[in-house]
């Protein structure tokens, strides 16, 4: 496997463990998807996440793949 394979298993497990921690524990707003809609209300953060998901997944018209 690719190096970058490994991070994103080990940051899909971190995600996953910190979620199942925030869900046990009574505390409001601490959740990945409360924290994400905390973020939206600010028009940047979007715009930040598009910009970052399409330099990683758009296709390059050179590549030839």
């Amino acid at each position: 496997m690719k190096p970058r394979t490994y991070i994103f298993w080990i940051l899909l497990v971190a995600f996953l463990v910190y979620e199942a921690y925030a869900l046990a524990t009574p505390a409001y707003g601490d959740t990945i998807s409360e924290i994400t809609w905390g973020l939206l209300r600010h028009p940047i953060v979007p715009f930040v996440v598009g910009v970052v998901c399409g330099h990683f997944f758009w296709q390059n018209a050179t590549s030839g793949e």
